[in-house]
């Protein structure tokens, strides 16, 4: 793909020549209706030009839908999948939510809520939930202030 036939790429609209370079050095390029930009040694005064990175994008397009019609997955075995370890995972995931929730309400952080479950026929069921405070957070949390607790 080295040697890409002018005539046969498809004519572009030129929509701007830029210049760039110094003396003995200057390119002009030429900004195509495509989205290329094609390079030459003197600014072209027709409007329309041969754009060789179509050629070549159209080049690349048709080697990788060859490759993908080529390539082909199969799978010598069927996929094990764990619904033990799967149910586990979906209960973990229900307590971390049962906990944030609990820690959104209370104004606690996560660490402070201990969820405890068991794992029965039914699946998994939480049996209690233990917080730990100290006694600001429960004063807090139980709406009064300090100096009503303290004459209680």
């Amino acid at each position: 793909m080295t040697d890409i036939n002018k005539k046969a790429a498809p004519q572009r609209l030129v929509l701007e020549i830029s210049r760039s370079g110094s003396w003995g050095k200057v390119q002009y390029s030429h900004r195509l209706e495509c989205g290329h930009s094609e390079y030459r040694k003197r600014a072209l005064v027709t409007e329309r030009i041969a754009c060789t990175l179509c050629v070549k994008a159209q080049h690349a397009r048709d080697t990788l839908t060859e490759i993908a019609r080529a390539t082909t997955i199969e799978y010598a075995e069927p996929v094990w999948v764990d619904e033990i370890a799967s149910d586990i995972a979906t209960s973990e995931t229900d307590i971390g939510k049962l906990r944030a929730s609990l820690a959104s309400v209370l104004g606690l952080s996560a660490e402070a809520i201990d969820v405890v479950s068991e794992y029965n026929e039914d699946g998994l069921k939480v049996s209690y939930v233990v917080v730990f405070m100290d006694a600001e957070q429960a004063i807090r949390v139980a709406g009064r202030s300090k100096a009503e607790i303290i004459d209680i």
